[in-house]
């Protein structure tokens, strides 16, 4: 009964220095703030041709957004559209949102190696 007793008394003694470290171990992290956001920014990347008549309903989309204006930023990218998606795209530019655009040709082919 004896040998028992000494048994369990060892490993209530290693399980509380075990709880002490955990416990001091715990707290040498540092807390995170819950007011801390988890995305700093947000960026919108966006591929057109022509796509005048969906990209109006693109933009009014963006603008009714509920996030702060500098939450995120746009980024079209026009492949050499031949409708007035730029011409509508240069109007929505002037708002107060960030937007950065490219008027590029963009192609890919499986069998060209970068």
């Amino acid at each position: 009964m004896t040998i028992i007793f000494i048994l369990f008394a060892l490993l209530l003694i290693h399980y509380i220095y075990f709880l002490t470290k955990v416990y001091f171990g715990l707290k040498k992290l540092p807390l995170q703030s819950r007011s801390k956001k988890v995305f700093e920014k947000i960026s919108l990347i966006i591929p057109l041709r022509n796509e005048e008549d969906n990209v109006k309903k693109l933009c009014e989309s963006l603008t009714s957004q509920t996030l702060d204006v500098n939450g995120y930023e746009t980024i079209f990218v026009n492949d050499n559209s031949t409708d007035n998606t730029l011409d509508y795209l240069e109007r929505y530019k002037t708002g107060e949102r960030k937007s950065y655009f490219s008027n590029q040709i963009l192609r890919v082919r499986p069998d060209e190696k970068s």
